[in-house]
């Protein structure tokens, strides 16, 4: 089993090259409205891909909320430990999408803390794999140790918001190549750390057009991105990490991981919306 913790929302996504000015209508070419987030549009993927996934998070008691659990649902995610509060706003994004170009405001109301409190009643075991888009606390860092120890694997989507003593409590860390970059000028992050021997963590790095690399105990590993006919990037990211870590979990080589990764985002980025339209197409685009 895999969990995927993290936010669920309801992205509403607009094909338009910019937003409109000061008191302008502006028509848009196309619009989406999906379940969307990040931990939710990794949860959808993975599940698509054959893997049995729950997902916590939270969502409000409103009309949205039921939106974005029935996209979970109908993903064929278990939603048995999405927490739903009257007192939460269920998130939501306004996503202005256009190629490679892509702005977002988001908003919404939910106890984050509930809902990582919420884990401790968590049935998980040996082999079953835990992945977070939210930040864990301080106070989870004896649950991340002991998961480990009891043979559970740790993943985090680090989402620009990444701190050292956490991250060496997982497995597998992922972030772009902007949010490497701005570790780097924070101090978070040095080269040295990334090719160390001293860690066992394995740290997933997307390189936009370019392709991912990834580091693991000194060694540097890389793959090239296929051509992309880009026509909206949301949720590209989340499809990478889930092709990544379905491969992962397979015990494949780290090269063959990101290859995975790659091709997962590039049938998201193919599209509108940030995640596939069938699950049986997912799986036989994505396997090719």
């Amino acid at each position: 089993m895999i969990v995927c913790i993290g936010s669920i929302n309801v992205d509403f996504i607009f094909a338009a090259g910019r937003w409109p000015a000061e008191h302008e209508k502006h028509l848009a070419d196309n619009y989406v409205c999906a379940t969307g987030g990040a931990a939710a549009n990794t949860a959808c993927e993975l599940s698509r891909l054959g893997r049995k996934v729950t997902m916590v998070g939270g969502i409000g008691n409103d009309d949205l909320g039921e939106i974005a659990l029935n996209g979970l649902i109908a993903a064929g995610v278990n939603v048995d430990h999405v927490i739903k509060r009257s007192a939460w706003k269920t998130g939501c994004a306004a996503i202005r999408s256009m190629g490679k170009s892509k702005s977002i405001l988001t908003a919404g109301v939910v106890d984050v803390s509930v809902i990582l409190d919420s884990l401790k009643t968590l049935s998980v075991q040996q082999d079953d794999h835990l992945h977070f888009s939210w930040v864990p606390s301080n106070e989870m860092h004896n649950q991340l140790q002991y998961w480990r120890h009891m043979g559970i694997s740790l993943s985090w989507e680090t989402d620009g918001q990444m701190n050292m003593p956490t991250a060496e409590l997982f497995d597998i860390i992922f972030m772009n190549e902007v949010e490497l970059k701005m570790y780097e000028q924070e101090g978070i992050v040095t080269d040295a750390w990334i090719r160390s021997l001293t860690h066992d963590l394995t740290v997933v790095v997307t390189l936009g057009d370019a392709g991912a690399e990834t580091y693991f105990k000194g060694q540097r590993f890389f793959c090239k991105a296929q051509q992309v006919n880009v026509v909206d990037r949301t949720g590209g990211g989340d499809a990478f990490d889930a092709g990544f870590l379905d491969a992962w979990l397979r015990r494949c080589a780290l090269d063959a991981c990101l290859k995975r990764g790659l091709e997962s985002a590039a049938i998201i980025l193919g599209q509108s919306g940030p995640q596939y339209r069938s699950n049986a197409d997912y799986v036989g685009q994505a396997r090719k």
